[in-house]
């Protein structure tokens, strides 16, 4: 519902807070509880914490690789960056991580009004480093939102898979799919 009536974090009507603060209460009124709790100090602290922990890397995990294939990335001076479908906070929460100082831009849907799969956000993308597309792989783990996008606009790109099929389909099908970020090293 938010996402179909408040597109993008709700950009340009309310903040991501107040987004997820809706989202948050909608979603406890469709597990059943009553909307007259809704304003019980409880209640209202457990969302704002809720919220709280997905604006840091408390509410992530990153994959083991990462670290490791960022520090390749950058080692070669391979211009790397983010391209996100992310609120306010991504950029924070990568900051958390310890990765941010990796990316040399991270381009998130609400600061530029323009979401994935929109392949405007890609082109944006590529201006901000300066790189033509033929020049540039997009990686993402979903074909929908990042590999067709990629594609259209003349990236490569590579969906990550993480499933039990992964090995297979980058072995089926190495220039859609990599089981891993660090199948990036044999590829730039």
């Amino acid at each position: 519902h938010m996402r179909t009536h408040y597109p993008n974090y709700g950009f340009g009507l309310m903040n991501s807070r107040q987004w997820w603060r809706q989202v948050i209460d909608m979603t406890w009124k469709n597990i059943g509880v009553p909307s007259s709790y809704l304003g019980n100090d409880r209640l209202l602290t457990a969302r704002e914490s809720l919220i709280d922990r997905f604006n840091t890397s408390e509410g992530y995990k990153m994959f083991d690789e990462v670290p490791k294939v960022l520090k390749y990335l950058r080692m070669r001076g391979i211009k790397t960056g983010v391209i996100s479908n992310m609120d306010e906070a991504g950029e924070k929460v990568l900051c958390h991580m310890g990765i941010r100082s990796y990316f040399d831009f991270v381009l998130k849907s609400t600061t530029v009004g323009i979401q994935k799969p929109d392949p405007r956000i890609f082109e944006l993308a590529l201006s901000a480093v300066g790189v033509p597309a033929y020049d540039a792989l997009h990686v993402g783990d979903s074909k929908e939102m990042d590999f067709d996008p990629a594609i259209k606009v003349g990236m490569s790109a590579r969906i990550v898979s993480r499933g039990r099929d992964a090995a297979d389909l980058a072995a089926r099908y190495p220039d859609q799919y990599i089981a891993s970020l660090l199948d990036l090293t044999k590829i730039v």
